[in-house]
């Protein structure tokens, strides 16, 4: 009897949702939904949804919040997929202990947006987006480390953005960099692909090393690369435009001299190694071509 009233009680209160599941008012999240074995999407413009139970979702997760709906999720750990989150007026999301997002995370949020949080995630093994504004100090408090590509793109004044980040494994954008901090990015030690960086101020990049691929600079007040000329420092390519004159280069930095351009109003100046082997190069062309065929011709 007592076990045939606790299968009902479980019948009742189903623990599992096989298949997707979309969520728009409270009524739609069943009382004892543990897992997803789908994708999850959720939109409220004005409602608060609370998942209290809900801990693993085996598809992606797509969020979008308006006006004053909020979304809280206080035990989920794991989304197997991608993680999809639009956050307009003063929505909040709250994912405290979320700790594993498969697939690529992309976050919109409006500079007046309430707060989000994913305090729970150290490491991303997939790509990482974050278009629009406001204060991120919560959003991605302990992440230091993205294997794929970062792309950043403010559309307003931010603060707080990835400030414990110190590896990225693919690409990393920063477009519209004015609205950066100044200090921002000042744990980054490694970019494993290229760093590309347009529009904005000086970036303060005091731990940098290694850029694998391009560091693209362009109309950004880079007016040294000094933060990244420490011992073991390493570039692929160097690529300016529309800077400011970069007074110095570092003495250890090593970029090869066929991989240097510069566009536009830069020059450099330093003591660098590959700096030297640069302008012996270009000392040695011209020589070859003032002793050319046509060059001789020419001067006959």
């Amino acid at each position: 009897m007592i076990l045939a009233l606790l299968l009902a009680a479980v019948s009742a209160c189903p623990h599992h949702h096989s298949g997707d599941l979309v969520v728009a008012t409270p009524e739609d999240i069943p009382a004892c939904l543990e897992t997803v074995d789908g994708h999850l999407i959720v939109g409220t413009d004005h409602a608060e949804l609370h998942f209290p139970h809900l801990t693993d979702v085996t598809g992606r997760v797509g969020l979008t919040l308006s006006r004053s709906g909020r979304a809280r999720f206080p035990r989920l750990e794991r989304v197997h997929g991608g993680l999809e989150a639009e956050l307009h007026g003063h929505a909040e999301l709250d994912l405290p202990r979320l700790e594993q997002v498969g697939g690529p995370i992309g976050l919109d949020f409006d500079p007046e947006t309430g707060g989000a949080g994913l305090a729970g995630i150290h490491r991303h093994t997939a790509g990482l987006w974050i278009f629009g504004g406001g204060d991120l100090t919560g959003l991605l408090p302990r992440l230091t480390e993205v294997s794929g590509t970062v792309f950043v793109q403010p559309t307003g004044p931010v603060r707080g953005v990835l400030p414990g980040i110190r590896r990225v494994g693919g690409h990393l954008v920063i477009s519209n960099a004015s609205h950066l901090p100044v200090e921002g990015l000042a744990e980054l030690e490694r970019v494993d692909g290229g760093l590309y960086l347009f529009g904005g101020r000086e970036i303060a990049l005091p731990r940098l090393k290694v850029v694998g691929e391009a560091l693209a600079v362009r109309d950004t007040q880079l007016r040294s690369l000094a933060a990244v000329g420490g011992e073991g420092s390493a570039v692929g390519a160097l690529l300016l435009s529309d800077n400011p004159d970069l007074a110095t280069w570092p003495s250890h930095l090593e970029v090869a001299p066929n991989r240097i351009r510069v566009d536009g109003s830069p020059s450099l100046r330093g003591t660098g190694r590959t700096q030297k082997a640069r302008t012996r190069k270009e000392t040695a062309k011209r020589r070859s071509s003032a002793s050319s065929p046509e060059a001789t011709g020419s001067m006959r």
